[in-house]
């Protein structure tokens, strides 16, 4: 993780100084309890413990003030995700040469049986196409994840 103002978390030096001030603030003397003339009265009134519930609000503060102040710097991530986006084209000649008969049945012929048979074993959501040549490129099949439609492409050579 990477900050684009990695100054600004100087900021979150703000979070221990409010809470040393709250505790100061706690801690200190309260100046008005003299003025209770009856101290029986004041001691039957007063809670002889705090509640911890006091300081919600503080740690709430402190939480949001931490967060802001993070947030000033603007954190950034870099994460990699697997994408599954492949795209294969096919290229086959179809030229007077792959009449030959030196592969069972013929050149074309095998090369169209290693096209199925790669085109069925390749993941679907991977696009295939199609394109021929001979003297020049000839576009069969745009790159697709239909495999009836490639292999009426396949068929079509």
């Amino acid at each position: 993780m990477t900050f684009s103002s990695p100054w600004f978390l100087l900021c979150l030096l703000i979070v221990p100084l409010v809470l040393a001030f709250a505790l100061w603030m706690d801690r200190r003397r309260a100046r008005y309890a003299v003025a209770f003339t009856n101290l029986d009265l004041l001691a039957q009134v007063a809670a002889k413990q705090r509640s911890w519930r006091r300081w919600v609000p503080l740690v709430l503060f402190l939480l949001a003030l931490a967060a802001a102040s993070t947030a000033l710097a603007r954190p950034r991530a870099t994460v990699s995700v697997p994408a599954n986006r492949a795209t294969v084209v096919l290229l086959v000649d179809v030229s007077g040469s792959m009449r030959a008969s030196d592969v069972k049945p013929t050149r074309l012929g095998a090369a169209q049986a290693a096209m199925g048979a790669f085109s069925d074993r390749v993941p679907k959501g991977v696009k295939i196409g199609l394109v021929s040549f001979s003297t020049g490129p000839n576009l069969l099949v745009i790159p697709t994840t239909d495999r009836t439609i490639l292999h009426e492409g396949i068929d079509l050579l």
